[in-house]
Parts: C-alpha cells; sequence; structure tokens
C-alpha cells in the first residue's frame, strides 16, 4: 500500500516477555523456509488460507494451530482494530538480510503490513526508501512496502517479529502516526488469562474478473507512476495506448455480458494485454519505488481473470474428474513451468508453487531430516 510516509508506528506496545514465551513453545520444525528461498530467512504461519502451513494470499483466512493456542498472539491481534489477513511469524538469522525489493504482488496494492518486534537487536535495521530505522521489541510499526526496502541484521541475534497483512480500517489508521522521532504516549496491552477474542479475518476472496473500476484505478496509478519517471515519451505513449484500450475494451465487455457470461472474453482480452505488454521497453521504471515498471504491470495483468468457478451451484465435487498432478525436481525449472501452464484456463494451481504444501506433511519437510534444504 502507499503511504505519505515510509514509517508509521501505532500507538500501541505489548508485552514482550509473555510475546516471547508463546513462541518459545513452537519446535524449530514448525518453521517453514523463505517462499523464495531467500537464505537465513524462514516463517512460521499464524493465519493462513484455510489454516494450512503453506504460503498463500487467498481468503478464507483462518487461525493454524499454532495460533490456536496462543491466547496472548491472539490478543496482540485483535488489539490492532483490524481485519487480520496473512499473519506470521519471520524469523531473520543472525548476519543475514532481507535483500532491497519492493512488494510487487497485485495483493499488496490495498494492503499493509504490520510489523511487531518480539525479539530483536539495535543493529537490526529496516530501511524503506531514504529512512532507516531500528524497530524496538514490543513497538508495532506499518511502511510503505511499494517503496524499495530491505532489513539488515548486523547483530548475533536472530531476529523475530511477527508480521499481519491488513487492508487497514479507519480504527487502524487512528493509531498509526508517521514516525517523525519521538511517538506519542502508547496504550500498553497486557496479557489477560481468561479473555477470547474473535478475530476479525479476510474470508472474501476477490472476484474472479476484475471490476472495471479497479481496472481503471490500478491502470491510473500506474500510468501516473510511470509519468513521473524520466521515462521516453514514446515509451509512454505506447503504456497509455495500451492500458487505454485494455480499459476501454474491459468496460464495454462487462455492459455487455457482465463477469460470467463474458469469462471468455475475458480471458481473452487479458492474454492480448499480456502479449502485448512485452513490447514495452525493459528499462521503464516507475518513479515511486524507483524500481522497473514491467513486474508491477504483470501483477496487475495476472490479477485481471482468476480460474473458472462452478458458478451453477455450489457443489464441486464433479469440479475435478480423474486429475492428473503436474510435478518436478527442485531446481530443474520448476517456477518456469509453473508460469507457463498457470497461465491455460484448463489447469489448476494452488496459487503459487507447490513445494511448502507438499514440506508441511510431515516426514517431507527438509527440516524433518536435517536437511537445510530441498
Amino acid at each position: 500500500m502507499k503511504l505519505p510516509f515510509p514509517f508509521y508506528r501505532l500507538k500501541l506496545c505489548f508485552d514482550v516477555e509473555r510475546l516471547v514465551y508463546e513462541i518459545s513453545q513452537f519446535p524449530d520444525s514448525a518453521w517453514r523456509p523463505h517462499p523464495n528461498n531467500i537464505p537465513g530467512n524462514s516463517f512460521l504461519p499464524l493465519v493462513s488460507t484455510r489454516g494450512t502451513l503453506f504460503d498463500d494470499f487467498s481468503p478464507p483466512m483462518e487461525p493454524t494451530k499454532f495460533l490456536e493456542k496462543s491466547p496472548y498472539l491472539q490478543q496482540t491481534l485483535a488489539s490492532l482494530c483490524t481485519l487480520i489477513g496473512r499473519t506470521r511469524l519471520m524469523r531473520l538469522d543472525a548476519r543475514s538480510d532481507v535483500p532491497l525489493h519492493v512488494d510487487n504482488k497485485y495483493y499488496w496494492r490495498n494492503r499493509t503490513r504490520v510489523h511487531i518486534p518480539i525479539i530483536t537487536h539495535p543493529e537490526v535495521k529496516f530501511i524503506c526508501g531514504d529512512t532507516e530505522v531500528h524497530m524496538a521489541a514490543g513497538e508495532a510499526w506499518t511502511f510503505d512496502n511499494r517503496r524499495l526496502h530491505k532489513v539488515k541484521n548486523n547483530s548475533d541475534v536472530t531476529r523475530i517479529h511477527l508480521a499481519i497483512d491488513t487492508c487497514g480500517t479507519s480504527e487502524f489508521w487512528r493509531l498509526a502516526e508517521p514516525n517523525f522521532g519521538q511517538s506519542s504516549i502508547k496504550k500498553k496491552i497486557f496479557y489477560q488469562k481468561d479473555k477470547s477474542e474473535s478475530l476479525l479475518l479476510e474470508t472474501y476472496s476477490e472476484e474472479f474478473v476484475m471490476h472495471p473500476g479497479e481496472l481503471d484505478s490500478s491502470i491510473d496509478d500506474i500510468i501516473s507512476d510511470a509519468n513521473l519517471y524520466q521515462n521516453r515519451k514514446e515509451d509512454l505513449h505506447l503504456l497509455n495506448v495500451l492500458l487505454k484500450n485494455l480499459s476501454s475494451e474491459w468496460r464495454s465487455l462487462w455492459a455487455l455480458y457482465g463477469p460470467i457470461k463474458g469469462y471468455s472474453h475475458f480471458e481473452k482480452l487479458s492474454l492480448w494485454a499480456t502479449k502485448n505488454s512485452a513490447l514495452l521497453p525493459q528499462s521503464m521504471k516507475v518513479a515511486s519505488s524507483q524500481s522497473p515498471l514491467l513486474p508491477i504491470l504483470n501483477e496487475t495483468l495476472l490479477a485481471l481473470v482468476r480460474p473458472q468457478k462452478n458458478f451453477s451451484n455450489g457443489d464441486q465435487s464433479s469440479l475435478f474428474d480423474r486429475p492428473t498432478f503436474i510435478v518436478s525436481a527442485p531446481r530443474s525449472g520448476s517456477t518456469w513451468l509453473y508460469e507457463l501452464l498457470s497461465i491455460h484456463k484448463s489447469l489448476y494451481s494452488l496459487g503459487g508453487e507447490g513445494h511448502l504444501a507438499i514440506e508441511s506433511i510431515q516426514g517431507l519437510s527438509p527440516f524433518d531430516r536435517r536437511m537445510s534444504s530441498n
């Protein structure tokens, strides 16, 4: 989510001792490798798709078995006064880092991430844009994840943060204030032994065809961001023509057919836009993050159409008749294979590569065999 300032602090603070106590109950085998296999990075899921142990963004979100036995973690989430999306413990080993990147995935367009440090050290630095901060244990922060950002752990301590994805409510944003040095007085959230929480969790999955209004908003954002960078005028003209044509045709199809009857037409238009986006120069960038434009554009185009549902009724028992599973060995080109096959309308996926789903099965995780990788 784009924000006016790089960092915001929430007017809350938490019982670090209790947080450390609750996360210490989780065995090392419960931690999963980072989805992008970044060295020194691992996570433990607390709220995930249907409470499973693999990494995904898709609602409905449910508590995992780890959160269910962690009452103060539940109270911590409830204190944010917001809708809770994917939530994890994020671990960064000593002398490790999170490399410079931008959260380009379309999921992040309307979501921010809250960080609550549990175990940290003054030599753990979070850099967003041109600003560097140390997030102290027990504080709550959020930041502009559409700017270039990274984390450096120059200490001998393994850092652990509680990370919560949220769209943010008005009450949540009243708790947040730009980081200009000394923050306002914080409200301490104490552990309450007998208090149970009913969390507001994301349950509604996005529409299977993007609404024209949402598409127009995304297009305007991309074009505006590209115009603010020193891109060539002829390249900006190509971008503008492509996206404005897409917008006009998308809105016409919506009015003519609607999302269900017109599904196949939207698929074809989406593929047309994807094909033509490849004609744009790789050198184009956006001003907000100083990063390449094409990955941001491609994430928007990938979100245009989701796999088709069974529109006739809620029973999907006949959707998969004698399915064939396509698998490949690690490091054999599996990512390329997945990305190629995932655009085909007759194939389905978990929404990402499947290694985390497989490794969540007891005995199949590399960590269960005391191995550091696949």
